[in-house]
């Protein structure tokens, strides 16, 4: 007999599992596609656990299978991620060769795509799921023209050898985010952010066939760099991306990237935290300690992964948080 759980609070975040090959198939079609789930073994003793979440326009989840299993999904009009996280796959798209992809590699599967996948025993797999629509609006929006022709990304996912850029680090926070049980995917502005960092990495970190409208020549003068700076200055607690901050300069993202390199030798999104540590050391020490919390300070200012926006304080301003937070203003 096959059955399907569910825990978590609402329809933002949650955790099922699923016991047959049937719950399976019900469990994933019911947050994204239909599929076929064929277990090699007795299907019966095949487990299928999921930990779900949507965030703005994505949704991700991890899911973790106990049995070798062929997965077979139907077209839809998302662009797919799907990141081995442990074990193995093998995907076969539209009569491309297999792409075996272990720990740490994987696949993006385009719009209107199906795809035939083989998962061995114990396999866990990041699947995140982006509509194509959102993508060309963001791509349309940074260029100033309509797309000419739809977005089509290369198969071949590699994040272990740095070439990912940034879609590697965006995809490392939706994993820690689905396995953290009080995660802050939940709050609205750390969504917003979240979402926006896995769009980035999808347009800026692999390759697709509209990449050099993102590599155009701009000439970059100081004004549009010190406008950009204004902003983040300006606005630090609000949902910056590159390709956004780019849009709104009326630069490339390359050419962004390259005035602050050779102004603030940081990329944007590193002044971008460190104007964002500024605004919570602020905000710490002008509080009266016990009249706020330190996590919630921090969230407002997008940072997800305490620990490391921890780290990020401490080397920044010589002292934990809490020790600002405590010091009597």
């Amino acid at each position: 007999m096959s059955k399907a759980e569910r825990t978590g609070v609402g329809d933002r975040a949650y955790r099922r599992r699923a016991l047959g090959p049937e719950a399976a198939e019900r469990l994933i079609s019911d947050s994204y596609f239909p599929v076929r789930v064929l277990p090699q073994g007795a299907p019966e003793e095949f487990v299928m656990e999921t930990a779900e979440a949507r965030i703005g326009r994505v949704t991700a989840a991890v899911i973790s299978i106990n049995a070798a299993a062929r997965i077979i999904t139907a077209e839809t009009d998302h662009v797919r991620v799907m990141m081995t996280l442990r074990g193995r796959s093998v995907w076969y798209g539209n009569a491309e060769d297999a792409i075996v992809a272990r720990s740490g590699d994987g696949v993006v599967l385009n719009a209107e795509q199906a795809a035939d996948t083989w998962l061995s025993d114990g396999c866990a797999c990041l699947c995140v799921m982006v509509p194509q629509e959102a993508l060309h609006q963001e791509l349309e929006a940074l260029s100033g023209r309509p797309l000419g022709s739809p977005l089509r990304f290369t198969p071949r996912l590699r994040l272990k050898d740095g070439s990912s850029g940034l879609l590697a680090p965006a995809l490392r926070l939706l994993v820690t985010g689905l396995h953290d049980a009080d995660s802050a995917f939940r709050f609205p502005r750390v969504g917003r952010h979240v979402e926006g960092l896995v769009l980035d990495g999808l347009l800026l970190g692999h390759q697709h066939n509209h990449s050099s409208l993102l590599d155009r020549p701009t000439r970059v003068g100081k004004s549009p760099v010190a406008r950009a700076v204004e902003l983040l200055e300006e606005h630090p607690e609000l949902p910056w991306t590159t390709v956004a901050l780019a849009h709104d300069v009326h630069l490339s993202v390359r050419a962004l990237q390259e005035g602050f390199r050779r102004e603030h030798d940081l990329t944007p999104m590193a002044y971008l935290r460190a104007a964002r540590l500024r605004e919570v050391h602020r905000d710490l020490a002008d509080a009266v300690p016990g009249s706020i919390r330190v996590r919630d300070v921090a969230l407002r200012y997008g940072f997800v992964h305490l620990g490391r926006f921890a780290a990020a304080y401490r080397q920044q301003f010589g002292e934990k948080p809490s020790t600002t937070l405590a010091r009597v203003p």
